[in-house]
C-alpha cells in the first residue's frame, strides 16, 4: 500500500508551474491535488483536505486575497505564498493574511523540500490535537483548544546574532527593523555564547547575520546545536547571509535552518519574515497546551508523564483510522525495560517506580508532542507516532535506546549506586487490514 508524506494542495493559475511543482513533490512521496483558480481553491480544500495549501500567481484573484479568505471562512491549514514580486506590500499584506511562509518567485526543488516539512510538522500536530481530544471526550474529560493562550499580548523574543567580528556592519539596520516590528531583541556577537543564552533563556526565534565567509562555519554549528537540543529543536532559526556567501543552502537547512536567506534582503523583509516564523511558533505552542491536558487521572499517571493502555488503544484505533483514510504513515513503537523485575526485587518498589518514570521522561523527552507515550505494563512503553515512517520510526526509536543504554540512573537517597538499564525494542508500520491491536501486536512481536 502506497503511503504519502502528507496531502498537499497546490493552487497556481500557470499551468506550466503547476505541473512543476506537483512533479516534484509527487516524486517525493507527497499526493498533490492541483488547481487553477480562487473557486476550485475552494472546491479542492473540500475534497482533497490538505495538509498544507501551497498557493502561486491565480487566474482570477491575488493569492494573498486567496490566503486571507481561506483564514476568514476557519481554514486553519497551513499556507505558502510563491511568486510575489517580493515587494514590502506582499510581506506586509501576507502577515497581515496569516499566512506561514512566503517565497518569491517560484520554489526551487531544493527550497521548497528544505521548508515544506515544517508546514507538514505543524499540520500533522494540529491534527493529533483534535484527535486527542476526541479520545480524551470518551473517558470523560472535556478539553477546549481556545482555552488556551499562553503568550497574550506578550511581545515576539528574539535572539539576534551578528557573528562578525565587525558586528557594525550591517547590523544596526536589522536590528532596528526587528525592534521596529515589534519584536523584543537580544543581541550577541558571539555564537558560542549565543548558544548558552538560547538554552538558559526563552527566545522564540534566532536569526543570525553572515557577514564574512569565516562567520559560515560557526553558524551551520549554531544550527547543529540547536537540532540537536530536545529543548530547543523546534526554535526557528534564520538565516540571513550577504549575497554570494553561501554557495550551498541545503548545509544549512540539513543542519537544522529554518529558514536561509542568501541574498542580502532589505531588513524590513527579514523582520517580516521573523514574524511570520514566530507567529507560527506561538500557533505550535498554543496546540501544545490543549495536548498537554488531556493527560490526567482519568486518562493516565500525569505523575509519570504516560497515558494508559486503555487510553492507548482507543487512541491508536482514531490515529489508524486518519491514516488509512488519508493513506498516511503510521508507525508504533514499544520499549521493554529487560532489567525492571531485577531493579524492583533488588532495591523495592519506589526505586521501580522511580526508574519507570525516569524512563517515561527521557523517551517522551526525545519525542514530539503529536507522540503519544503510554505505560503498556509493569516493564513496558508504547509510542504511538503519526505521518512517521517505519525507517523514521526505526532511528528514532534507537536514538532513544541508546541514549538510555548509555545513561545512569539515580533513584533513592539509600541507593548509592547508579543504575543502567537494559532496553529491548519492537516498532512496526501499519497495513491495510490492521485493526490497532494488530499493528501493536507486531511492533510488540519485533521485540527481541
Amino acid at each position: 500500500m502506497a503511503h504519502s508524506k502528507a496531502r498537499i494542495l497546490v493552487a497556481d493559475g500557470g499551468k506550466a508551474n503547476a505541473t512543476a511543482l506537483s512533479g516534484i513533490l509527487s516524486g517525493e512521496g507527497y499526493h498533490v491535488t492541483v488547481v487553477a483558480d480562487d473557486e476550485d481553491l475552494k472546491t479542492g480544500i473540500e475534497r482533497s483536505r490538505p495538509d498544507v495549501i501551497l498557493i502561486g500567481p491565480l487566474a482570477d484573484d491575488d493569492p494573498v486575497n486567496a490566503a486571507s479568505a481561506l483564514r476568514e471562512v476557519g481554514i486553519n491549514a497551513p499556507v505558502l505564498l510563491y511568486g510575489g514580486d517580493g515587494s514590502q506590500h506582499l510581506y506586509d499584506q501576507a502577515k497581515k493574511a496569516g499566512v506561514d511562509d512566503v517565497m518569491e518567485g517560484i520554489p526551487t526543488k531544493e527550497m521548497l523540500l528544505a521548508r515544506l516539512p515544517h508546514l507538514v510538522r505543524l499540520s500533522t500536530l494540529q491534527a493529533e490535537m483534535f484527535r486527542r481530544l476526541e479520545t480524551s471526550r470518551e473517558f470523560g474529560l472535556e478539553v477546549r483548544e481556545d482555552q488556551f493562550d499562553r503568550f497574550g499580548d506578550k511581545p515576539f523574543q528574539v535572539m539576534y546574532i551578528c557573528a562578525s567580528q565587525d558586528p557594525e556592519i550591517d547590523s544596526a539596520d536589522i536590528s532596528r527593523a526587528l525592534i521596529d516590528a515589534g519584536l523584543s531583541v537580544r543581541q550577541e556577537s558571539n555564537v558560542y555564547h549565543a548558544g548558552n543564552r538560547l538554552g538558559d533563556e526563552r527566545f522564540e526565534a534566532c536569526v543570525v547575520r553572515i557577514n564574512i565567509k569565516e562567520d559560515l562555519e560557526t553558524s551551520l554549528y549554531l544550527c547543529s546545536q540547536v537540532r540537536d537540543n530536545p529543548r530547543l529543536f523546534s526554535l526557528p532559526v534564520l538565516i540571513a547571509a550577504d549575497a554570494g556567501l553561501i554557495a550551498d543552502e541545503k548545509a544549512f537547512y540539513d543542519a537544522g535552518a529554518t529558514l536561509v536567506l542568501p541574498g542580502g534582503l532589505q531588513p524590513t523583509k527579514i523582520a517580516r519574515h521573523v514574524e511570520i516564523l514566530v507567529a507560527r511558533q506561538r500557533f505550535k505552542w498554543n496546540l501544545r497546551d490543549p495536548l498537554l491536558a488531556t493527560l490526567t487521572d482519568a486518562t493516565g499517571n500525569p505523575r509519570e508523564g504516560t497515558y494508559s493502555e486503555a487510553f492507548f488503544e482507543k487512541h491508536l484505533e482514531r490515529v489508524l483510522t486518519a491514516a488509512k483514510t488519508q493513506k498516511t504513515e503510521l508507525s508504533v513503537s514499544v520499549f521493554s525495560i529487560r532489567n525492571f523485575h531485577e531493579v524492583q526485587s533488588r532495591y523495592g518498589e519506589e526505586a521501580a517506580r522511580i526508574l519507570m518514570r525516569q524512563m517515561a521522561s527521557w523517551i517522551k523527552g526525545l519525542l514530539r508532542i503529536e507522540d503519544v507515550t503510554a505505560r503498556l505494563s509493569d516493564a513496558e512503553f508504547g509510542v504511538v507516532l503519526p505521518d512517521t515512517s517505519l525507517d523514521d520510526a526505526r532511528s528514532v526509536a534507537n536514538r532513544i535506546v541508546g541514549i538510555l543504554h548509555h545513561s545512569d540512573f539515580r533513584l533513592t537517597d539509600e541507593i548509592m549506586e547508579a543504575v543502567q538499564v537494559s532496553v529491548s525494542l519492537g516498532v512496526a508500520a501499519y497495513e491495510p487490514t490492521d485493526q490497532g491491536q494488530d499493528l501493536l501486536a507486531r511492533a510488540k512481536s519485533q521485540i527481541i
